[in-house]
Parts: C-alpha cells; structure tokens; sequence
C-alpha cells in the first residue's frame, strides 16, 4: 500500500503513517511523517542521539544508513525514532549490531528486524518501495 503518494509502502498490519508530500522532498532533519527526527519521541528526547549518529564520519565506500541526505535513510530514521518511541522508556537495554543485514535493518532502520516482522510490531512503520528483501 502506497502512503501519501510518497513511494513509501507500509504493511497492511501496520497503523495509519501518513507521509505528506514526496519522501524525496524531505529536508535534512525535517519532520516525517509525523515523526520529528531530531525532538522527543514519545517522551524521549533523541536530539543528543541523533546529533551524536550525525557526527561521526562517513567513509567513501560506507553508508550513512540514517542519514537526512535520502529518502532511505529518512525512512529509517523515522522507523527507529517509532521504534524507541515505542519501546525505549521501557526499555533497559538496546542491542545495536556492528554489520546492518541487507536483508532486515538496511531496509527497515530497526536493529535485527527484517520486513517480515514491520507488520508485528504493534506501532506505525514505514516500508520503502523497493525492499532488498521480503
């Protein structure tokens, strides 16, 4: 299901994201699709987060995989900043990998989760248009 026009797809399980306009046209640090990527996330404030993430150094041949500059790291930015809204004032603890799998955090900007399970989550994501995995 496309959301908003924007190329975005969530699952059918999934709740109401509305992206508004085009993903592509999302300025660096802007809000999407209701997420603000930078403030609170349901209580939680990640600017210092996201302020930290943001200033560490890209190689050449590496991906900045949260990064403003693209609708695919918009994405997963918002897709993270959903998950630790959700989660993370519960949460005592979190588990961040060092390699992110093609297959599931490339795609969905969530540690150890593949598209498969976006739609168990119990929270709203967002899926990108062409997933390198089902």
């Amino acid at each position: 299901m496309t959301a908003g026009g924007a190329g975005i797809e969530r699952p059918e399980s999934a709740g109401g994201l509305d992206p508004s306009g085009s993903a592509g046209a999302l300025a660096p640090a802007a809000s999407a699709d209701g997420l603000d990527l930078t403030g609170p996330a349901g209580g939680l404030d990640l600017s210092g987060f996201w302020a930290a993430l943001d200033a560490v150094p890209v190689a050449e041949d590496a991906e900045a995989l949260y990064s403003t500059d693209s609708a695919e790291g918009r994405l997963r930015r918002a897709n993270l900043s959903a998950y630790l809204s959700h989660v993370g004032a519960a949460a005592d603890t979190v588990l961040v990998a060092e390699a992110p799998g093609w297959r599931g955090m490339t795609n969905t900007g969530i540690p150890f989760t593949s598209m498969r399970e976006l739609g168990t989550l119990g929270f709203d994501v967002l899926v990108p248009p062409e997933p390198t995995a089902p």
